[in-house]
């Protein structure tokens, strides 16, 4: 069975007991739906996560992209500089 994978820049769960409501950032786009799950009630939010679905999710708009992917975050870091004396 094919399935449809996303890689999500970021992906908030929030739990309602027997069901969650997820939404979630992917190459622009946000993703919006319901899913069973049994957790406590609460939000979680995730970033650079893949999930993969039975069938294509349609986006419900825009987003942005907030959390820098990890292929990049070296690109950030300074390296460490001897010190001066």
């Amino acid at each position: 069975m094919t399935k449809w994978c996303c890689f999500f820049s970021w992906l908030k769960e929030t739990r309602w007991g027997l069901f969650c409501t997820l939404e979630g950032c992917a190459d622009g786009q946000l993703y919006k739906w319901t899913a069973f799950c049994f957790n406590v009630f609460g939000t979680a939010e995730f970033y650079n996560i893949t999930k993969c679905f039975d069938s294509a999710k349609s986006p419900a708009g825009r987003c942005a992209p907030i959390a820098i992917g990890r292929a990049f975050q070296g690109l950030l870091e300074q390296p460490d500089r001897p010190e001066r004396t």
